[in-house]
């Protein structure tokens, strides 16, 4: 190799050093640099839209916890005096009661051609779910939650006196001339099952008991067309109590509990009453411990004031570890 040929090598290895070098001084100096320019010059970059946040970035930097508060107690709960919609008599036509059952009938045949268990007729979930239908027929709604405010899980704790268990409810309704009901049974039923929550609840494994309920009258808004609305009201029901519970009870009263357990589900070990507003025990209320024979669980619970209306929940355990849930059960006035 001559002279000159070692020298042209030696001034490309020494620029490659300089450029080298210059490029780790630019990305050294690059952030102070723009950090200067952002707030002395007022020169930042531009904005980007890079679409909504991304999942796992969520759970990296979670937003502010926001203090979770129970709804406040209905109006229709809140007072002694029980709405006559939910204590007057009621009876539905024959052709509805039809519908009631073969809605009944379909639903379990959903579950079954997947191999899971059929339901269990509960009579006291259907009556609740008729008075829903009705009431949303009488007055021109179509939801969930009543206008005065109570939902599905608080008409049951009222209005069912022994279970206590989970709720879901499913609503439907459907305007037209006269049709025969096992095809009215299908179009209750196909509406459902083709939407996804609505599906959800009619399969969901952990349901143990249903009751459907219909109700029907002439339609206000597409005459003459009859209007048709259907309830149904599923339990997931952890324990029965062999005697209704009490609505109202003097602070004082000790409650004797003898509850039946369903079938597969855990034992509970204590009955609380729980504060509505909380959403939490009583402070001052000792849990009453339940003593387990077999499938059967017996105890008392002493209610404590002040005077309003609380839960009774049973604790099961959830885990080895000590951990347990708590099961919402009626509804009691302590006076």
């Amino acid at each position: 190799m001559s002279e000159t040929d070692s020298r042209k090598q030696s001034d490309l290895f020494g620029l490659m050093l300089l450029l080298l070098g210059a490029l780790v001084i630019f990305y050294l100096a690059r952030p102070p640099v723009l950090m200067f320019l952002h707030y002395a010059l007022g020169i930042s970059r531009p904005q980007v839209d890079t679409g909504p946040p991304r999942p796992d970035l969520a759970l990296i930097t979670p937003p502010p916890a926001v203090p979770i508060k129970p709804p406040p107690i209905p109006a229709s709960l809140s007072t002694p005096h029980t709405p006559t919609r939910w204590t007057d008599p009621i009876a539905g036509t024959l052709d509805m009661t039809a519908l009631d059952t073969d809605i009944f009938t379909l639903t379990n045949q959903e579950r079954t051609g997947r191999q899971l268990t059929a339901l269990a007729e509960d009579p006291k979930l259907a009556k609740i779910a008729i008075r829903h239908s009705k009431d949303m027929v009488d007055r021109d709604y179509h939801a969930h939650v009543s206008p005065d405010g109570d939902g599905p899980a608080q008409r049951v704790a009222k209005l069912h006196r022994t279970l206590f268990g989970l709720t879901r409810e499913n609503v439907a309704l459907y305007s037209s001339t006269p049709i025969p009901v096992p095809e009215l049974a299908s179009r209750f039923n196909t509406q459902w099952m083709n939407s996804l929550g609505h599906r959800r609840n009619i399969l969901a494994q952990e349901n143990t008991h249903l009751g459907v309920g219909c109700w029907d009258a002439p339609d206000p808004h597409t005459q003459p067309n009859t209007i048709r609305k259907c309830t149904q009201l599923f339990s997931q029901s952890y324990a029965h109590a062999e005697t209704p519970i009490p609505e109202e009870a003097d602070a004082g009263t000790h409650i004797f509990l003898r509850l039946i357990v369903e079938p597969g589900q855990p034992l509970p070990t204590a009955i609380v009453q729980t504060d509505l507003r909380t959403d939490r025990a009583v402070p001052n209320a000792m849990p009453g411990k339940l003593t387990n024979q077999g499938r059967v669980a017996e105890g008392k619970l002493q209610l404590v004031g002040p005077p309003g209306l609380y839960g009774l929940s049973i604790q099961v355990p959830s885990d080895s570890a000590g951990i347990f849930s708590v099961i919402p059960g009626p509804y009691v006035r302590v006076r």
